[in-house]
């Protein structure tokens, strides 16, 4: 019996959710939980990253609701190392810098193609030891600092970096 190409890939993202939580929790295991003192460490570390990574605070191609942007790094000529161009107000705030860097792990790992907020926020999560929605509310609360920087005068989380809470998975 065939199987229709929604149902495969509906059992390739769960391969993919279920994969980036054993990811995290390989993460925990080499470098506790993640903090900015050892940031550069889980950054450079290929059990956890596919391709090494540093961060620029800068704006570089981002758009005005993003807090953070994976790109190629330019200064690489072979192209296997990336850069996360991080919202600058971000390097004065080295809990919220953990947030947005943990949220970004899964698009800098498969790209933003193959994951979704919601394999973000479980597996940004799992990597600091909140449940998903606890996660969530975190980078809400750190997008919508971001933006009441930017001169904002209402707190909201309604870009798309943050959609909704998680999915809370139903009982079988």
């Amino acid at each position: 019996m065939s199987r229709d190409a929604g149902s495969l890939a509906n059992d390739g993202q769960a391969a993919l959710a279920a994969h980036l939580l054993e990811l995290a929790q390989v993460a925990r295991e080499r470098h506790g939980l993640l903090s900015a003192g050892n940031l550069a460490g889980f950054l450079a570390d290929p059990a956890c990253l596919r391709h090494p990574a540093r961060l620029a605070f800068e704006f570089g191609e981002m758009a005005p609701h993003q807090f953070a942007q994976p790109e190629v790094d330019p200064r690489d000529p072979t192209g296997q190392t990336r850069v996360l161009y991080v919202h600058p107000a971000l390097e004065s705030r080295p809990d919220d810098l953990v947030i947005a860097v943990s949220y970004m792990v899964p698009v800098l790992n498969y790209g933003a193609d193959m994951v979704d907020d919601e394999m973000c926020c479980r597996y940004g999560g799992a990597l600091l030891d909140l449940m998903p929605e606890d996660y969530y509310q975190r980078v809400c609360e750190m997008a919508d600092g971001l933006s009441l920087a930017a001169a904002r005068t209402q707190p909201r989380c309604d870009t798309p970096c943050c959609p909704g809470p998680p999915s809370t998975p139903s009982a079988p």
